[in-house]
């Protein structure tokens, strides 16, 4: 498995789970029902933030968010967000996008 900073071309394959995710209803109070345009901002990060994206056997099966969790006075606090896909769950995507997450944040914050 290889993490890596997502690109914009990436966030349709992204999507495809991240959609599949929200409609279970069980993880993140983002909007229903929402449209491949509609959810991009919801989930890809933008800088000082970064979206990156867990990739193996030439697809990818997982993605992680990440940024200060307020500006400012907590700029030095790290917040994160975690999607993988069902079909590569309990695969050990979430830990290893929650290691990379907490390197990132003690180099960024």
């Amino acid at each position: 498995m290889q993490i890596r900073t997502s690109t914009a071309g990436d966030w349709p394959e992204i999507f495809s789970f991240y959609q599949k995710i929200m409609d279970e209803g069980q993880t993140y109070a983002f909007p229903l029902n929402q449209a491949l345009a509609e959810a991009r901002s919801w989930w890809m990060e933008q800088p000082p933030g970064q979206t990156v994206v867990a990739a193996a056997d030439k697809r990818i099966i997982g993605s992680a968010k990440m940024g200060p969790n307020k500006p400012e006075a907590g700029s030095h606090i790290a917040t994160a967000s975690f999607l993988v896909d069902p079909q590569a769950r309990n695969r050990g995507v979430g830990r290893s996008l929650g290691r990379y997450v907490i390197d990132w944040a003690r180099r960024e914050n």
